[in-house]
């Protein structure tokens, strides 16, 4: 029994040696290279895929079964170019011999260097993996084989990824890809991180990534969970303000990839400036392009971010904290061809901002609009004071040197509808409530109604057309004043007013060209106009009257007096308008003692006035009959010079010849 049990050990042991013996020699009694033929035929067996291994083969046996190889390359699925869909120029992968007898695969590292990969969407909207991806999805019993496999973890070194969409003519080039993870397991968290440049040739776009996250895979690899993502990116672009943007991207994603979608809760975006962070964000790829969720824009200093960034030259403002707070939420719906943003809500400085906003058709942009505006303070975004007539002065010039003062081609491609409502405004110090402004733009027709509901204890409407079709844009506008209170709104435009009284107006214009002299020089139309209880201040026409008549008379003048002024229970009158002159025939104002009718001319373009007034007084008590006579003369008024600086002469001789 005992010499039994010792050759039976001795067997085993001789067997166990040779076992070793084997292991240890067949890597240099066997080469693998003689292998490549029937690699080669069983991942084309398999795959349908042509694989060509260029390099030496090596063999490693215990205590990890493995293979080394060199340079590899395997061509495209059928239908594509002839471009190779990978190529590699080494590669290592090594199996632990020992759970491989038990049916359980362990393996090492996978080690990819010098990774190539080509990938493509053709025309018809097919990739050139999911071919590949379908003898997973197919294998039998809908089993994922890489769920037996337990591998330590994967390195991808110095690879370079090209991707091109053919349906949307869209390369990107990714160059130094770098992948590390920790060892992966199905259906728990895989440290990953990963590195790469990528290159956007069309819009002269580079970008540098740098990426860590926790990676959960689904047994059927359908599902691909991402939590705690850092993402960094440096943007390089010429049209960016300083050249180069960084910014950094964490939150939580989940892809499904039979679905072809993305959630991101949470995402945040950082840059050294501005944040954006949103609670749920989706997006889809199945068939076209669609992201949808919820905006955060914390409030931040635009001004400020501004000058970071030079995106525009901001003019100095009154107030010197215009600017400084802005903050949105918003639910953002974007595709291939759309963008809308709903339930927006924007805190400008004091201003809250409610509504939506889409832009349709990105190739011809159509616009719609809606909204709501509750206070608006826009002096507060226009120069100092100080500054403010050098502005002025310098933006006029500005614009009369302009030989096109409206951008024509744009305007032709405008295609704009929408609306803004504003509760209060406040405008060159103008105070006003209920304003509706309503645009419309298409095919070349420009139109725009604005009303406001409260302007002085009146009101105000105006619509304006621009036709821009022809060689020259056509100008017609519509205004309205109903029950305007000149004072108190002259006095708060120029900080005095010398009118007093109830005002309504309405006039219908009409102009051509395309500057600020042939608009003026072409303005034809009619404009109505009717004063109650008018008070103009610094100008006595009694006095001129009674002043008229005693040089006729030879007597003493009345002196003048800073407090003169004069009152007309009502002024009523038509101008008639043609090419930028003003003529108006029928002025009518009634004074307490007198009568007052005008006629005459107004240049638009020169500024020069040319109008006559006639005073006849009323009910005078006559004495004599030569008093008689001069109480009842007409007394005729002369208004020359320009708008500034208006120039009255009583006209004697107009008056003599009724003598």
């Amino acid at each position: 029994m005992r010499k039994t049990l010792k050759i039976t050990l001795s067997m085993l042991a001789s067997l166990l040696l040779l076992g070793i013996v084997t292991l240890v020699t067949v890597p240099f009694m066997v080469d693998v290279n003689d292998f490549k033929a029937q690699i080669e035929a069983a991942v084309q067996e398999n795959t349908g895929r042509k694989l060509k291994i260029e390099g030496e083969l090596s063999l490693s046996i215990f205590p990890w079964f493995g293979i080394t190889t060199e340079k590899m390359t395997l061509e495209n699925g059928q239908g594509f170019s002839a471009q190779p869909f990978a190529q590699v120029n080494k590669g290592q992968i090594k199996v632990k011999l020992v759970p491989l007898l038990f049916k359980h695969v362990e393996v090492s590292e996978v080690v990819l260097k010098d990774l190539k990969l080509n990938l493509l969407k053709s025309q018809q909207g097919v990739n050139n993996w999911d071919d590949l991806a379908a003898l997973i999805q197919n294998s039998p019993q809908q089993k994922n084989p890489l769920k037996l496999l337990e591998i330590a973890g994967v390195s991808i070194q110095n690879a370079q990824i090209s991707w091109h969409n053919q349906q949307a003519n869209q390369k990107v080039e990714l160059k130094d890809f770098n992948l590390v993870t920790d060892k992966l397991v199905f259906n728990q968290p895989v440290k990953l991180a990963v590195n790469f440049i990528a290159n956007y040739a069309e819009q002269a776009l580079t970008e540098k990534l740098d990426f860590s996250g926790n990676l959960t895979l689904n047994d059927a690899v359908d599902t691909i969970h991402l939590k705690k993502i850092k993402l960094r990116a440096q943007t390089e672009a010429d049209f960016l303000p300083k050249g180069k943007l960084v910014s950094l991207l964490q939150g939580d994603a989940k892809f499904d990839l039979k679905q072809q979608t993305l959630k991101l809760a949470p995402l945040q975006i950082k840059t050294d400036t501005l944040t954006v962070s949103s609670t749920t964000l989706t997006a889809c790829f199945k068939e076209s392009f669609k992201v949808a969720g919820s905006i955060h824009l914390p409030n931040f200093d635009v001004a400020e971010f501004i000058k970071q960034h030079r995106f525009v030259q901001l003019p100095q403002m009154a107030d010197e904290k215009a600017l400084t707070w802005l903050a949105a939420d918003f639910h953002l719906e974007v595709d291939g061809n759309h963008v809308k943003l709903q339930n927006l809500e924007i805190l400008l400085d004091e201003t809250t901002v409610k509504g939506f906003v889409q832009i349709s058709h990105f190739a011809e942009p159509a616009i719609d609009f809606n909204l709501a505006l509750d206070t608006v303070n826009f002096d507060r975004y226009l120069p100092p004071p100080q500054s403010e007539l050098k502005t002025f002065q310098a933006m006029n010039n500005k614009l009369a040197a302009k030989k096109q003062l409206l951008p024509l081609e744009t305007l032709r491609k405008l295609n704009l509808n929408g609306q803004i409502l504003i509760d209060e405004l406040k405008a060159s110090n103008l105070t006003m409530q209920g304003i509706r402004l309503l645009f419309n733009a298409k095919n070349g027709q420009i139109q725009s109604v604005q009303t406001v509901d409260k302007l002085y204890q009146g009101a105000y409407t105006s619509k304006i057309g621009l036709d821009v079709n022809g060689e020259l844009p056509v100008l017609s506008l519509q205004q309205q004043l109903s029950h305007i209170q000149i004072a108190p709104l002259l006095t708060d435009l120029n900080g005095q007013s010398q009118f007093a009284g109830l005002i309504d107006l309405n006039a219908k214009l009409e102009a051509r060209g395309n500057s600020n002299f042939a608009f003026k020089s072409s303005l034809n139309g009619r404009l109505s106009f009717l004063a109650k209880d008018l008070l103009i201040r610094g100008f006595n026409l009694q006095k001129m009257v009674d002043n008229g008549k005693i040089l006729l008379s030879s007597s003493p003048l009345v002196s003048e007096n800073k407090k003169d002024q004069t009152a007309f229970s009502k002024v009523t009158g038509t101008m008639i308008i043609s090419n930028g002159i003003l003529n108006n025939n029928d002025l009518s104002a009634i004074a307490p003692k007198m009568k007052v009718g005008g006629m005459g001319a107004i240049s638009l373009v020169s500024q020069q006035l040319d109008y006559k007034i006639i005073a006849v007084l009323l009910k005078e008590k006559m004495i004599a009959t030569h008093a008689k006579v001069i109480n009842n003369l007409p007394v005729f008024i002369n208004i020359a010079g320009t708008f500034d600086t208006p120039a009255y002469q009583v006209d004697l001789a107009a008056m003599g010849v009724g003598l």
